[in-house]
């Protein structure tokens, strides 16, 4: 059985890039399919004030995602990725991404 399988999301990469001068704007990059869960049911929270949530993302190992990328799903739940790892050993290669959900 693959990694692949529990794919169920489709998500939109979007990457910070120079739009003219100084000026800096998110755009995307493109698509994935992945799967993603809650890393912290329960939420960061200070003063049993919830702040955020944390998610856990895996994708298949070739895709580009990187650090400071704005990933938006099917749902328009904006997810800012904080950590990528790839794991490139045994027969599910992938790449897992720690993210955070985006509070505007």
């Amino acid at each position: 059985m693959s990694i692949r399988e529990f794919f169920g999301k489709e998500v939109v990469i979007r990457r910070l890039s120079t739009v003219s001068g100084y000026r800096k704007e998110f755009g995307a990059i493109g698509t994935a399919d992945c799967a993603i869960q809650a890393y912290r049911p329960e939420g960061t929270s200070i003063q049993d004030v919830v702040e955020g949530r944390t998610w856990i993302a895996w994708f298949d190992s070739g895709q580009d995602v990187k650090e400071g990328d704005r990933l938006t799903d099917d749902e328009d739940v904006i997810y800012i990725v904080r950590e990528t790892n790839k794991r490139a050993y045994g027969i599910n290669e992938h790449l897992e991404v720690l993210m955070e959900e985006y509070n505007e």
